[in-house]
């Protein structure tokens, strides 16, 4: 068992409630952010949280285009709802975590 790791994102202050469908990487762990902004990350089980020490993190936050015909304008607009540095890769994100023994509450604010 790790530490459990939860959460919330925000996109400049407000709630991530409009950021969906969202995932939260500490490499190897992950987790879905939910329609209230929060997130529980998941290494192996269900909810079983993230290796303790130093993570750099990535966020994935795109529209859902699965309702779209594939020719659609829509559909080939860029997809990403936050600035694309914090989903291109967990090194160029500038997002950083660490996880200590115990329960760990991690916000991100992206601005």
């Amino acid at each position: 068992m790790f530490p459990v790791v939860d959460g919330r994102g925000a996109l400049h202050g407000r709630s991530s409630e409009h950021l969906f469908p969202v995932l939260c990487l500490l490499s190897p762990a992950a987790g879905e952010i939910q329609a209230d902004g929060t997130y529980v990350l998941t290494t192996y089980s269900q909810g079983d949280g993230a290796t303790i020490g130093g993570h750099k993190v990535m966020i994935i936050s795109e529209r859902d285009s699965s309702e779209l015909p594939a020719e659609s304008a829509a559909a080939n607009q860029d997809l990403s709802l936050i600035p694309e540095k914090y989903s291109m890769s967990p090194k160029t994100s500038g997002l950083t975590a660490i996880v200590e023994e115990g329960d760990n509450e991690i916000n991100f604010d992206l601005k």
